[in-house]
């Protein structure tokens, strides 16, 4: 089964034995359908200040409850360099959460004008995701205060 909506044959037969007659073999369809998954903030854009962190809280959004789902978030800046912010965790697996909480840390000061760019990811086969591979995004930019030479 991939990302897309998929059907499944189940077969099931019994035999019998010297009190009971075999019974017949039956056979059904049924639609297996992928999860409808996606992410939101759930709080306001902080300004990120070196060396203090920030809770980041995204809401994640579904019908049923999400289980076996891997949430991921990654951190750039407008540069590109990975190593300028973190988030902690950057991985975990959800087992039914409706929220995530992800620490940010800008590393160092920026500068004028750094944003520390966030990208959340749920990953599972069982998403139905325009993105190819079962993923959702979902990406914010946090400004990132520069410190002022003294």
């Amino acid at each position: 089964m991939d990302a897309t909506n998929s059907r499944c044959l189940i077969l099931a037969s019994q035999p019998g034995d010297s009190a009971w007659a075999a019974a017949p073999q039956v056979s059904g369809w049924f639609d297996v359908l992928s999860q409808e998954v996606s992410l939101a903030w759930a709080d306001e854009i902080q300004t990120l200040r070196p060396s203090d962190p920030v809770v980041v809280k995204v809401r994640v959004i579904s019908q049923d409850p999400v289980d076996d789902v891997i949430f991921r978030m990654s951190t750039t800046t407008d540069s590109g360099d990975p190593t300028f912010c973190t988030a902690t965790p950057e991985s975990m697996t959800l087992h039914g959460e409706t929220r995530v909480e992800i620490t940010v840390t800008a590393l160092r000061p920026p500068g004028p004008g750094a944003f520390c760019n966030l990208t959340a990811t749920l990953m599972s086969q069982n998403i139905a995701s325009p993105a190819s591979g079962g993923s959702t995004l979902l990406n914010r930019a946090y400004p990132v205060e520069a410190v002022a030479n003294g």
